[in-house]
């Protein structure tokens, strides 16, 4: 482990700008507003916001850092919308709700992961918009099934009852098809 003091500039920095070190770079309280108002605003690029999630995630993990200063960085990324930035916060967010089972927090945690997610849900929906692009196609499956994940009971009711309806609708294609054969069935799926 080598430290390296340097002089603060106004602006914050990023450690190890486009990720091609292979290493975690942690923040000290004094330099993390500054950051997270560069995450925040989106003045850093893709990859240093997934590096910022996947180095807090486990500097945090390791006892490093707190979990305040996690749930700090996490706050500043409420507008993002990068599906692999996204993959990085759920799985750092998964790899804490490992952690916390049947822990009595664990409830609050997972309030607290709804809370992160409910403004990029608004944003993918649940059907997809022709022309969409690839990104937000991804992050749809993503961002439900995280919703699903971590407990928001709208979410799980309405997968619940589209996959009822896709189901009965399958059943039913078959059962048309099987007696367009013949006349009646020689065996019914979902019936």
């Amino acid at each position: 482990e080598k430290k390296i003091n340097l002089p603060l500039p106004k602006r914050g920095i990023k450690l190890n700008s486009g990720e091609v070190g292979f290493y975690r770079s942690a923040y000290t309280a004094d330099l993390l507003p500054q950051i997270s108002d560069s995450i925040e605003k989106r003045e850093l690029k893709q990859d240093d916001r997934f590096g910022m999630v996947r180095d807090t995630v486990a500097l945090t993990g390791s006892g490093e850092i707190g979990i305040n200063e996690l749930f700090m960085i996490l706050e500043q990324y409420r507008g993002e919308t990068s599906y692999n930035v996204w993959v990085e916060i759920i799985s750092g967010l998964v790899e804490i709700d490992v952690l916390l089972v049947d822990q009595a927090v664990q409830k609050q945690f997972h309030q607290y992961c709804l809370s992160l997610l409910k403004p990029i849900a608004a944003n993918v929906n649940w059907l997809p918009k022709k022309g969409e692009a690839n990104n937000t196609t991804l992050l749809r499956a993503l961002i439900i099934g995280s919703l699903g994940r971590f407990g928001h009971q709208t979410t799980i009711s309405k997968a619940k009852a589209l996959f009822k309806k896709a189901a009965d609708l399958k059943a039913e294609e078959h059962n048309l098809s099987f007696a367009s054969c013949g006349g009646s069935p020689m065996f019914q799926i979902g019936g």
